[in-house]
């Protein structure tokens, strides 16, 4: 009578286990390492958009060509973008109000760079203020498009200044000894 060869190996079953265990695995790794990516990106854009303007900032001052009356232009003629929204964003196609919601600034000049980030807000501040509203999408009409989220609104500082018409700008030092904060020091932050 002929020998039976024993093969050795792994059976259908524990085949089966080791792939449910690795697809569990999948499952809550993958999630945390793509959320992990988009911010990671959405924070380098920032820094991007706010080194930019920073950079801006910093030339303006030096040159002392930055005021308050000049703003828009100032940063308008400065920033290399694939769409330029002079007047208005909103309605030149540069903020989309029905995706990117409503927050104010989209109705001021504003620029689409070439990464697809949008800045707004780049208007001469009007009256007695001595700031300027900035708003920045990192990924233009992608949602979710919500501040906090994957837009960020900042104000640029032009000195001593009254902050009475923002809400909540009675709380915090008086307008005589706020301090204006540099975006140079905005973008560098948690770097």
């Amino acid at each position: 009578m002929p020998k039976i060869r024993s093969l050795s190996g792994f059976t259908l079953m524990e085949v089966l286990i080791v792939l449910g265990i690795l697809g569990m695995i999948a499952a809550f790794s993958i999630p945390r390492i793509v959320t992990g990516y988009q911010d990671k990106q959405k924070l380098a854009t920032f820094r991007e958009c706010l080194s930019l303007l920073a950079q801006i900032e910093d030339d303006g001052i030096s040159s002392s060509q930055l005021t308050p009356s000049n703003f828009s232009n100032f940063f308008l003629s400065r920033i290399q973008a694939k769409q330029y929204c002079s007047t208005n964003a909103a309605s030149e196609g540069c903020w989309n109000t029905a995706t990117q919601g409503s927050i104010g600034e989209e109705t001021q000049p504003g620029v689409v760079l070439e990464d697809g980030a949008v800045i707004v807000g780049l208007s001469n501040p009007g009256g007695n203020q001595w700031y300027e509203g900035i708003a920045i999408d990192w990924n233009g009409t992608a949602l979710p498009n919500k501040v906090g989220e994957d837009q960020l609104v900042l104000i640029i500082n032009f000195g001593t200044q009254d902050y009475s018409d923002i809400p909540g700008g009675d709380i915090g030092p008086s307008p005589t000894s706020a301090p204006s904060i540099p975006l140079y020091r905005l973008a560098s932050a948690g770097s």
